[in-house]
């Protein structure tokens, strides 16, 4: 492998007392969030404390910096200045004192009214090369939502991306995003927070009240985008978003999906669903799963009486089949219709474990309960689970929202917990696999809807999603029609010839879990008579994961190369960038790619 050429760093600035000061005062620090954004980005970003800019070799390496309300001197702005002149490219949260770098004039702060989680303004795209294709072709009309302070932004030097909108809807006249084409660099500007706005999103509203008044605290009560189209992508658009702004560097990053047999997949659908308690449903529902192909997991429940309607033995056919069991936590039944305690977890937990001698790994709790914020989430990691798959795909009521589509809390993807300023804001180790497509293509009168389950496969196609088919096995077994409705999704996916990989909860659980631990290093650029990018690819997955960094058309002039030898790969465009995709092994691997 080449040595020689220039390293290309993607970071963060960070400044650890900024978060220590926001604790004290009772306040969770929002940029923390900059780490689930990389995370889910598959963007191994490295953390810069603020002081060490004062090193004038701080920024040699980096190419891609992000930076929120760190506090910035004249020095640390001019090294900025100098560095995005000369290629860097720089993405700002509402950062302050660098409105001239941004090609900014900023005249007023529209401060966020209420709590940290109401929805202070809107913003909507505007036609760009780097914002193709993000925004939602079912719902054009609705706009994006914001939950922060926001900056008034006109443009001066800048290009205006996407336009600010008053919570009426009013046209406020401003910029909510801009971008700067400086020298050789790039300058992209955010009026608002993004980390407080995508974890508010993801995370929700803190459970303090029966928000929707259905009588049970449950995960309706803590959607944070009140009666706004749930069928939106409103965290993911802004991802998609800042992927392309990275994309001005040849940035590797981990694709969300894994391989599939040789091949670069379009989508991922994870199978999963509750047994409610239905004895006699539930093997039968893996044995037809099984037929069709398809990977499951069941989600088993106590009933009312306290007893599992699984036996141990059923419970090992259903493993048998390559289908997954875990525990449908029950806190319906003679329990506190508001909050339930960390004992009532843990006492489920070993119930599990004393049934079936395993632990659970990706839950669902019944009726989607849940009480606080993180606390839930705290609570099932110490009893040995691993992910949750609560987080409701629609506003409640209705009790049981079926034939649905929804992303209400703005994501497809999973995404991990973080705690609030009492916990310091630390990461939970603890992952949420939303719901999204419920119960889709059928209604409980056994009545077919073909249209709204093709609706949420185009989608999840269109944007290359993780997404929840979520069918309980009782269904499975008393209702043809939902039957029909997944015999029709697997003809229609390989009709439109989409490459599909199917997984269970627990499976993804376990792929997210490994990607989140798997790295690139040493990416370096290379210039002269073979120009190209090397890297060192670490994949914690046995299946391989996909290295994705965009590229120009017709600069990729041979195929990349995988420790000597031709890789597996994909050219493919996406949101108006091109985009190469190299199957990466399990295990450390050295990569090259001439451009």
């Amino acid at each position: 492998m080449r040595i020689h050429g220039k390293r290309l760093t993607t970071a963060y600035l960070y400044d650890a007392e900024l978060r220590i000061q926001a604790n004290r005062r009772g306040r969770n620090y929002w940029y923390e969030y900059i780490k689930e954004i990389n995370e889910q980005l598959g963007l191994r970003a490295r953390e810069i404390p603020v002081k060490s800019l004062e090193n004038a070799e701080a920024l040699n390496d980096v190419g891609i910096l992000f930076i929120g309300d760190i506090k910035v001197t004249d020095a640390v702005r001019a090294k900025l200045d100098d560095w995005v002149r000369s290629g860097g490219v720089l993405i700002g949260f509402a950062s302050e004192g660098l409105d001239g770098l941004f090609g900014n004039v900023c005249d007023s702060i529209i401060e966020q009214t209420g709590s940290d989680y109401d929805i202070s303004g809107y913003f909507s795209l505007k036609s760009d090369e780097l914002t193709a294709d993000i925004h939602s072709y079912l719902h054009p009309e609705q706009k994006l939502i914001i939950f922060s302070d926001i900056r008034g932004m006109n443009p001066d030097k800048s290009t205006e991306l996407a336009r600010f909108y008053d919570t009426d809807g009013t046209d406020t006249g401003y910029a909510a995003v801009t971008g700067r084409d400086y020298h050789s660099g790039h300058a992209y500007y955010f009026a608002f927070n993004v980390p407080q706005t995508i974890w508010v999103l993801h995370q929700g509203i803190p459970i303090t009240r029966d928000r929707d008044g259905d009588g049970y605290y449950r995960t309706g009560d803590m959607i944070a985008i009140g009666d706004n189209e749930r069928e939106m992508l409103y965290a993911d658009e802004i991802l998609f978003l800042i992927q392309n702004m990275i994309a001005q560097k040849p940035q590797p990053m981990i694709y969300a999906i894994p391989p599939k047999d040789g091949q670069i997949p379009d989508v991922l659908f994870y199978w999963g669903g509750d047994d409610e308690a239905a004895g006699g449903t539930q093997l039968w529902a893996s044995n037809w799963m099984k037929e069709k192909g398809l990977p499951y997991h069941i989600n088993i429940m106590r009933n009312g009486n306290g007893e599992f309607t699984v036996s141990p033995e059923e419970a090992e056919a259903i493993r048998a089949n390559g289908h997954e069991c875990s525990l449908h936590y029950n806190f319906i039944n003679n329990f506190d219709p508001l909050e339930f305690t960390e004992e009532d977890v843990r006492e489920q937990a070993e119930a599990f474990y004393e049934m079936y001698g395993f632990r659970q790994i990706c839950t669902v709790n019944h009726w989607c309960r849940w009480t606080g914020w993180a606390d839930t989430a705290k609570w099932m990691r110490a009893a040995g689970g691993k992910a949750d798959n609560s987080f409701i795909h629609h506003r409640l009521p209705p009790l049981n929202p079926s034939n649905r589509l929804g992303f209400v809390f703005g994501t497809c993807f999973p995404f991990y917990f973080y705690d609030d300023h009492k916990g310091e804001n630390k990461k939970i180790d603890f992952l949420e696999e939303p719901i999204t497509a419920y119960e889709t293509g059928y209604s409980s009168s056994d009545v077919t809807d073909f249209n709204a389950l093709h609706k949420a496969i185009d989608m999840a196609a269109e944007y290359h999603l993780v997404m929840n088919m979520f069918y309980h096995p009782v269904n499975i077994h008393n209702h043809p029609a939902c039957r029909l409705a997944i015999e029709e999704a697997l003809r229609y996916m390989e009709s439109k010839d989409i490459v599909v990989v199917h997984k269970g909860n627990d499976a993804l659980w376990e792929w997210w879990d490994k990607r989140s631990r798997s790295q690139i290093t040493d990416v370096t650029i290379h210039e002269g008579e073979q120009t190209g990018i090397s890297f060192t690819a670490c994949c914690e997955y046995d299946g391989g994961m996909i290295v994705k960094l965009p590229v120009r058309s017709g600069d990729l002039v041979a195929p990349p190369i995988c420790d000597g030898q031709r890789a597996d790969h994909k050219i493919r465009e996406d949101f108006g960038c091109e985009w190469l995709y190299i199957i990466i092994p399990e295990g450390t691997h050295e990569v090259e790619v001439q451009m």
